[in-house]
């Protein structure tokens, strides 16, 4: 679908979840973060950068993790549409379930337009609770497809460190080609 999987994320439908939109992704299905709402309609036709979509997790159970923990995503400027200038960024902020807010852990200002970036993101024992959460935001123009970011291969886990940058995984890449490309009726 075009909205992100209840199950793991807070029913939010500000994300575009699509298959076209960056180039070279690490698999099929990126989140794009963008000006436009769930409707496809720019939140607002005037005014400069502020918050716009936002993907939160749902709660996950941190209380007693065996080892480290690491978020680690891919993410890439533009990709297919307009990249972000100047102060536009993407954010990644965790919930501080002592002091009940949200805490930026994680920024970027620049990215490649033609490939996905890897971030590697360690969460400190301060966040280790039974109510820990992540989220995504990107702060651009809200009037359109603008400053555009795109996260894929989300993964959060214990017993990892920074090197663990191996993908273990089997993915499509691109959409599978027809099969019924060479026959008509």
């Amino acid at each position: 679908g075009i909205f992100a999987n209840p199950n793991l994320w807070e029913a939010t439908n500000q994300v575009y979840i699509n298959q076209t939109w960056a180039k070279s992704p690490i698999t099929l299905g990126v989140a794009t973060f963008d000006g436009l709402n769930e409707f496809g309609r720019a939140y607002r036709i005037s005014g400069g950068d502020s918050i716009c979509d936002v993907l939160s997790s749902l709660s996950i159970d941190l209380l007693n993790p065996q080892d480290s923990v690491y978020l680690s995503f891919f993410y890439q400027a533009g990709g297919w549409g307009e990249p972000p200038a100047g102060d536009d960024s993407l954010v990644v902020q965790f919930w501080n379930d002592s002091e009940s807010k949200w805490q930026s852990t994680w920024r970027s200002n620049n990215a490649p337009q033609d490939s996905f970036a890897r971030a590697m993101i360690p969460v400190d024992t301060s966040f280790f609770s039974a109510n820990f959460k992540f989220r995504f935001l990107n702060y651009g123009f809200r009037a359109g497809a603008f400053d555009i970011w795109h996260i894929d291969y989300v993964q959060l886990d214990d017993q990892r460190d920074y090197l663990d940058t191996l993908l273990s995984d089997v993915a499509f890449t691109q959409a599978h080609p027809s099969l019924l490309l060479n026959y008509e009726s």
